[in-house]
């Protein structure tokens, strides 16, 4: 089996702030339930932890219990990397993961042929705001092969195409240097990804054009 790496930058700013926001939810949590034992404020921690469960209940109920698990662990670390794993004859794969506690965990992978584009563009905060407040981020767009959910998703998204956003948000120029990186790295391994006229935009060539250079 091959494989090759790309890190995934993150801030360590962003790191910490996920340290504090975990410690803070934790500690409410733990002081709920002490204050329940005791039978102080039973009302307002029981709506705490009643609040709390709800999400995670939601989250489990969603997408299953491992992958929410992965999701509360990959905030917390730092060391973020997408590897591409080559077993043939299988087809290669796209895995992304991050290492924690001296340990790898992958939370997701995907068929190098179900690549659909590579894209960075401005988040939320620049379209609420109207201006550019340094939110790129790098978008990733892959077949599902799911037609019950290309049909939830029809009237608001890429019916065929789910997104996995690559890395943080940062400055346009930091985003663009990660996202060439990053096209690279796949068209390295063998991902059909070319230039569109958006230079924020690599996407794989249509059925038209590759009907046109085969014949």
């Amino acid at each position: 089996m091959n494989s090759a790496e790309l890190r995934i930058p993150k801030p360590f700013g962003e790191v910490l702030a996920a340290l504090f926001a975990t410690a803070f939810v934790l500690f409410f949590v733990v002081l709920g339930a002490a204050n329940i034992l005791k039978g102080d404020a039973i009302i307002a921690s029981s709506l705490w932890l009643l609040f709390i469960g709800f999400i995670l209940f939601a989250g489990f109920k969603e997408a299953g219990i491992r992958p929410v698990v992965l999701s509360l662990l990959r905030v917390l670390a730092r060391k973020q990397f997408v590897r591409i794993v080559s077993n043939e004859p299988q087809p290669s794969h796209l895995r992304f993961g991050f290492r924690l506690f001296g340990l790898s965990f992958f939370y997701r992978s995907i068929p190098l042929e179900k690549l659909e584009s590579v894209h960075w563009s401005t988040g939320q905060a620049t379209h609420m705001a109207k201006r550019d407040m340094n939110d790129w981020s790098v978008a990733l767009w892959f077949d599902h092969d799911d037609a019950e959910r290309s049909q939830r998703q029809k009237s608001w998204r890429k019916p065929d195409q789910e997104i996995e956003i690559v890395g943080s948000c940062a400055r346009k120029e930091v985003t663009a240097a990660f996202g060439h990186a990053f096209v690279d790295f796949l068209r390295t391994a063998g991902a059909q990804l070319i230039e569109t006229e958006d230079p924020c935009r690599f996407s794989r060539p249509s059925s038209d054009a590759v009907i046109q250079v085969v014949t």
